[in-house]
């Protein structure tokens, strides 16, 4: 792909990224769910949070002219927080590259996530195996998932 640019997370970037995940988390989890859900990922993810909390964490952004087309966020403690890519965008390898880099940004032998129920099969592709039961966070399917790395 022309100008596929994968880069670090800046401050100024909190905006784009806020309204970019809550699109695609809207698109593809938010019709299953209560309004009071939505409301709380939508609030949760709003500039101001984004911008105070992932300044300190591990986040890549994949851009094609400037244009956020998908993002990840890791944690030190090795927690995979997020991953998001545009629909238009899936199933080219970019959700791929962006966890491999929050994988190698880790640096843990152990890494963990909590997969949305559409997303499950994509980690399962990238060697992540369910830990747990599935969980309600306000109202949100989580599955727990874990990758060994060597």
């Amino acid at each position: 792909m022309e100008n596929l640019v994968f880069r670090t997370f800046k401050k100024k970037d909190s905006r784009k990224v806020s309204e970019f995940i809550i699109k695609i988390f809207k698109e593809f989890n938010g019709k299953h769910l209560t309004k009071e859900s939505v409301k709380f990922f939508v609030e949760t993810y709003n500039k101001e949070n984004i911008e105070k909390k992932w300044l300190k964490n591990f986040v890549i952004i994949s851009e094609i002219n400037d244009k956020i087309i998908g993002v990840g966020r890791a944690k030190k403690d090795g927690w995979i927080t997020h991953c998001y890519v545009d629909k238009r965008f899936m199933r080219k390898g970019i959700g791929s590259v962006i966890i491999n880099n929050l994988e190698n940004s880790i640096k843990k032998n152990k890494i963990f996530l909590n997969s949305s129920p559409y997303a499950l099969k994509f980690y399962r592709k990238l060697g992540y195996k369910r830990c747990g039961n599935k969980k309600l966070y306000n109202g949100i399917p989580l599955y727990p998932m874990i990758k060994k790395l060597d």
